[in-house]
């Protein structure tokens, strides 16, 4: 009878070598004081691209950062579990630990609303502390990403009371590879506050005297800055898209605007239809960046 398991077998020796020069050097790189989100995929090719201000707002403007702001933050983390038969000497881990950070901040309803649709998200997370570093991970080709992030969890405003008459916002922050993290850091010094880079403002729609005359569905659209009432000018047919329920591209044969009021006429038969803004964009290239969600439009 044959028998093989690792299971069984010896702990190999460590032979690794440990490099501890510098370790009196302190490394001090202060409390964290706000966040940006990137996607999984997005990277900065080195600590000196990491150090340009241009290439965070390219990357607002694609989409692959999202400012998350300032906030005060907390340790949520938790230590790993383990089941323990000492008369055994066994020592078995059951629940691995977790390195979860709390944000929490005071922002308004609108901006609350925004930040609400982050809740479920993965991706990453830069950090950027008061003393000006950029907190990331490096990967094995010099880039630098954020660190990933396994869930990201935004609670309910908390209730405004007489002692704390304000409304935090409070976003978790799951770390899936805290480990890898912190063998593989990255702590670049900018000169820039997180808040310096460009920043994309919300456009809201409200939608009213939709018609159709059988091949053309039009609509009047009353398009908004930052959940205000000032009216955001300067949008042309080439800043908006339309769809059907399918997701299908429909044309949009005009897009005009007089006294507050966008007309948009869409090429279609169908009595329902969607628009929105083709991505992030400088609408009129004010230098001001918007994004406007999904607007439905619809005769029944």
């Amino acid at each position: 009878m044959s028998k093989y398991t690792d299971a069984c077998g010896d702990s190999a020796v460590n032979s690794s070598i440990v490099a501890t020069g510098g370790i009196d050097k302190k490394g001090i790189t202060g409390a964290y004081s706000e966040l940006f989100w990137a996607a999984d995929g997005f990277e900065f090719a080195s600590p000196a691209a990491l150090k340009d201000q241009a290439n965070w707002d390219a990357g607002v403007a694609a989409g692959n950062l999202i400012y998350l702001g300032k906030g005060k933050f907390s340790d949520q983390s938790a230590e790993a579990q383990f089941f323990e038969d000492q008369a055994l000497d066994i020592r078995e881990e059951t629940t691995a630990a977790t390195k979860v950070i709390r944000s929490e901040s005071v922002i308004c309803a609108c901006s609350h609303a925004e930040v609400k649709k982050m809740s479920g998200k993965t991706g990453r997370l830069f950090i950027r502390t008061k003393n000006g570093f950029v907190i990331g991970r490096s990967m094995d080709d010099g880039a630098i990403r954020g660190r990933a992030l396994s869930q990201i969890f935004v609670g309910n405003r908390s209730v405004p009371t007489t002692e704390t008459p304000v409304e935090y916002t409070a976003v978790d922050f799951t770390f899936s590879d805290n480990e890898g993290d912190e063998k593989n850091p990255a702590e670049v010094k900018v000169d820039f506050l997180f808040s310096e880079v460009d920043q994309v403002y919300s456009a809201v729609a409200t939608v009213g005297n939709e018609s159709t005359n059988g091949s053309t569905l039009t609509a009047e659209l009353t398009i908004t800055k930052d959940c205000g009432s000032e009216v955001l000018t300067g949008i042309v047919a080439g800043n908006m898209e339309a769809y059907d329920e399918d997701g299908n591209t429909l044309t949009i044969a005009s897009l005009t605007y007089s006294s507050g009021v966008y007309t948009i006429n869409i090429t279609t038969a169908l009595t329902l239809a969607y628009v929105r803004f083709t991505g992030i964009i400088d609408v009129a290239s004010a230098g001001v960046l918007y994004y406007l969600d999904q607007v439905r439009i619809s005769t029944t």
